[in-house]
């Protein structure tokens, strides 16, 4: 007994000077001076605050008015919806014919006119050089611009410094249009157009088309007339909602039996 009490007797003295220390170092408000030492703070404070809670300490409170008001905030920065009546120019290659199948469903539902100008084989180069968009644009006097140019750019090396120059010039043509800039469905990991066109065009306009999946017809490129259809779907959805020029494109909950006023151009480039 004499042993344990020579043992355990200074341990739990020390044990207890240490914790007394502790919790008088970390609370003391001011300055804690021992003769010419001066004790430093601990840092412990806010780990023994935390330990001991405070039940009758009034709980924050978030009002609904705050919260209905953050919702505004949040719906204010959202760009309108354009409900009214428009005359869309869908530009672009081949790949037009499936996406206007179903892009003219929409605008039946919708009370919106549907143009589809397709330049077979055409690239970012071929619109840029030529001034093919103006004269449609001035012919069609579209109030809204779609474009699905970019697949005939896929394998393009050194993109940007080839391409740029001609996505800026198509942005150009459109003169301060809305427009919305849909990417190529790929069927191989490009050189680098989808990045080029998302950086080039304004915020909210793009979009990415190369991680969908498509079902693609024997030639491995273009997406079958189902496929198409739901890539429309997706592409309607995002300018509905999420676009910076945003139309009504409610779902069509039917076929319509109107078509799309065509233009189409034979896949021959642009005379130099």
């Amino acid at each position: 007994m004499k042993f344990l009490k020579s043992t355990y007797l200074p341990v739990l003295s020390v044990s207890f000077f240490l914790i007394a220390y502790l919790f008088i170092v970390s609370y003391y408000p001011g300055k804690l001076n021992a003769g010419f030492y001066s004790f430093k703070k601990n840092g412990l404070k806010p780990y023994f605050t935390k330990l001991h809670v405070d039940k009758n300490a009034p709980k924050k409170v978030i009002k609904k008015d705050s919260l209905v008001n953050d919702s505004l905030a949040d719906a204010k920065k959202k760009p309108k919806l354009d409900t009214s009546s428009q005359r869309i120019l869908l530009i672009g290659d081949s790949m037009l014919e499936g996406l206007s199948i179903r892009l003219i469903d929409y605008c039946d539902v919708n009370n919106h006119e549907l143009f589809s100008l397709i330049w077979y084989s055409s690239n970012t180069g071929w619109w840029g050089k030529s001034d093919t968009m103006t004269h449609y644009i001035n012919k069609v006097k579209p109030t809204y611009i779609i474009f699905a140019i970019g697949s005939g750019d896929i394998s393009v090396q050194n993109v940007h410094e080839k391409r740029k120059p001609y996505v800026e010039e198509i942005l150009n043509k459109i003169k301060g249009l809305p427009y919305a800039w849909v990417g190529p469905p790929n069927w191989k990991e490009d050189t680098g157009i989808n990045d080029l066109i998302a950086e080039t065009v304004e915020e909210g306009t793009f979009f990415l088309s190369k991680n969908l999946k498509f079902e693609r017809t024997s030639d491995g490129v273009h997406p079958t007339t189902a496929s198409a259809g739901q890539w429309m779907d997706s592409i309607a959805t995002f300018i509905m909602n999420d676009s910076k020029y945003r139309i009504k494109l409610d779902v069509p909950d039917k076929k319509t039996k109107k078509h799309p006023t065509y233009f189409l151009m034979a896949p021959k480039p642009p005379a130099e």
